[in-house]
């Protein structure tokens, strides 16, 4: 099973950019408020993913975060208040998101690591393969 980070990661690898009202739906929802998109926030934090916007976010602490992320998608262009943050104007909702080079290289990490582990397997049964029909050949 993957995590959710992952597949927002590699989905944003794949379509380069998505508004952040396709990428919620991809957000499991547990508690239906902030809290669903913490794991968002840490990948904004953590800098594999970010936002086209003016004023970048990444600098600002997850709880932040997660709560304008929350108010924006919940907003969709009209007045929507949550917990002292305001969402009026214009709908955020449809802000791109793209993932980073930290993304695309912890992608690329992950790819190698999976190539490794699958050759070393493949290296394991061909080697017990040959040990047991040569030990079959001596018996």
């Amino acid at each position: 099973m993957e995590s959710d980070s992952l597949t927002i990661v590699k989905r944003l690898a794949v379509e380069r950019e998505m508004p952040l009202r396709d990428i919620a739906t991809l957000l499991p929802k547990k508690t239906n408020d902030h809290r669903d998109y913490y794991v968002l926030a840490s990948l904004i934090t953590g800098g594999f993913i970010d936002v086209w916007l003016e004023k970048s976010i990444n600098k600002e602490t997850e709880q932040e975060i997660a709560l304008k992320l929350y108010v924006w998608v919940r907003g969709g262009g009209k007045d929507f208040e949550y917990r002292g943050m305001r969402s009026s104007g214009g709908d955020f909702g449809t802000v791109p998101f793209f993932a980073t080079a930290k993304g695309y290289l912890a992608l690329d990490e992950l790819r190698a690591k999976r190539t490794e582990r699958i050759w070393a397997l493949s290296i394991a049964i061909g080697t017990a393969l040959i040990a047991s029909a040569l030990g079959g050949l001596a018996g």
